[in-house]
């Protein structure tokens, strides 16, 4: 899985319309949102880094967005691994 922070400015007076159009984006969450300021901070989660350009790309080209700038990006190769517990030592008995 990929993980995705990104920041996104819009015009102030178009902000509830591309908060909109951002939160029926799939894969998409609204993390935090500044109305005032025209910022708003998304989490993008796919599965694949091609779908995290096409998705980052989308945004861009909603209408009303001045910049949309990659913060943060994350690949969990095994996003299984946790519940499976492979990602473990076994664990070694303490000698007194």
């Amino acid at each position: 899985m990929h993980y995705s922070g990104i920041l996104i400015t819009v015009a102030p007076r178009y902000f509830t319309d591309c908060l909109g159009d951002l939160k029926r984006m799939n894969g998409v969450e609204v993390f935090h949102q500044d109305a005032r300021k025209g910022r708003v901070v998304v989490v993008q989660e796919t599965t694949t880094i091609k779908a995290q350009e096409v998705g980052f790309n989308r945004m861009g080209s909603l209408p009303h967005v001045l910049s949309v700038e990659l913060v943060y990006h994350y690949h969990d190769p095994d996003p299984g691994a946790e519940t499976r517990g492979s990602h473990t030592a076994p664990r070694k008995e303490l000698q007194p």
